[in-house]
């Protein structure tokens, strides 16, 4: 893949933008759109890709795809290993830091329970009711 990090930032992407910068046959990339068009059919799929045309150098009109960055990466994830691998380690590290999070949040939430009890007046109310026990 040469230039992708090039086209990080835009919301849509030609076809033939991903053909060149995965020096794959614009051909190719179109048929492998239409293979996971086939094997996915729901409503969220439409949104990542539309139809689109082109003038080749003869002249002549071509079809095309405009594809989101998720339709993008769904296709270019087909073609490199690198790329699968990348998508699993930052989801390994997006699973991690939510689950660190989820951690750090409930000692937040303990600290500030504990805070306000002691804080509270029923910290007074506890203390009656053990001392009439």
């Amino acid at each position: 893949m040469k230039n992708l990090a090039l086209i990080e930032n835009l919301d849509r992407i030609d076809s033939l933008v991903v053909a060149k910068a995965t020096g794959k046959r614009h051909g190719d990339i179109m048929r492998d759109i239409r293979l996971i068009e086939k094997n996915l059919v729901n409503a969220e799929l439409r949104s990542l890709w539309k139809p689109g045309t082109y003038i080749d150098a003869q002249g002549k009109k071509r079809n095309s795809f405009m594809m989101t960055k998720k339709g993008l990466m769904l296709l270019i994830s087909k073609y490199h290993d690198n790329v699968r691998l990348q998508i699993i380690n930052r989801l390994e590290f997006l699973e991690k830091k939510s689950k660190e999070l989820l951690m750090e949040n409930n000692r937040m939430l303990e600290l500030e329970l504990s805070y306000a009890w002691n804080k509270s007046d029923n910290n007074a109310l506890y203390k009656y009711e053990n001392q009439e026990s």
